[in-house]
């Protein structure tokens, strides 16, 4: 997988990152991978930093109201050139310290970037930390949540067990069009008639004899 390699982790890891990812917020697998894949292109976000930007990424956008293609760029851009990143994050409210500001110059003159990044992230996660997990909280999250269960349910259909799974709910689908159940469901409507009708002749004969029904209920207070 090209994007694993990129950013120096494997496919499976990748792919866990993904998963445990959608898990814990309302972000599919699917999306998380396309964040990843933004993010790889820019060719020096590496090991735990790539990671960590992955779920910047996904907290920004909670909390900004942003796509995440668009936090993926900006995001990739600022750990690309963290001097660069200073300035455009300070526009959205993100703010350096001037000891970190000076920090961030010394690693990009002395060619560390890892380190530089490292600030970046930091303060970024200090602004947004815990944003996508928040949001899954919500209605809205819940339903998107519910929503990628499902897709991933659909995705069955190219694993060894989607034959079996297939094959059992023919079987139940037949079963519900079966002789038997047409019967019981008949069966079913019929008494829930009867029960309707003798509820209704009895509220029918309370009403007739509504005078007498009362005198006994005032008898039995006194």
């Amino acid at each position: 997988m090209a994007t694993g390699a990129a950013a120096g982790v494997t496919a499976d890891e990748m792919s866990g990152i993904a998963s445990a990812w959608q898990a814990m917020t309302a972000s599919s697998d699917e999306a998380i991978s396309g964040v990843a894949n933004v993010l790889a292109a820019f060719g020096n976000i590496r090991g735990d930093h790539f990671e960590r930007a992955i779920v910047t990424v996904l907290d920004m956008s909670a909390a900004l109201g942003w796509d995440l293609a668009t936090s993926a760029e900006i995001v990739g851009h600022a750990l690309e050139k963290p001097l660069w990143g200073m300035n455009a994050l300070e526009q959205v409210g993100v703010r350096f310290s001037a000891s970190q500001q000076d920090l961030i110059r010394k690693f990009v003159e002395t060619g560390n970037a890892a380190s530089a990044q490292g600030i970046i992230l930091q303060e970024l996660e200090a602004n947004y930390a815990g944003s996508a997990a928040a949001a899954k909280g919500t209605l809205g999250g819940a339903m998107q949540s519910l929503k990628n269960a499902w897709n991933d349910l659909l995705a069955l259909d190219s694993s060894p067990m989607s034959g079996i799974l297939q094959e059992s709910i023919e079987r139940f689908a037949a079963t519900l069009r079966s002789d038997e159940i047409a019967l019981f469901r008949d069966r079913i409507m019929h008494l829930a008639s009867i029960s309707l009708d003798a509820f209704a002749e009895g509220l029918g004969w309370v009403g007739d004899n509504l005078y007498m029904v009362l005198t006994a209920i005032g008898t039995l207070l006194t």
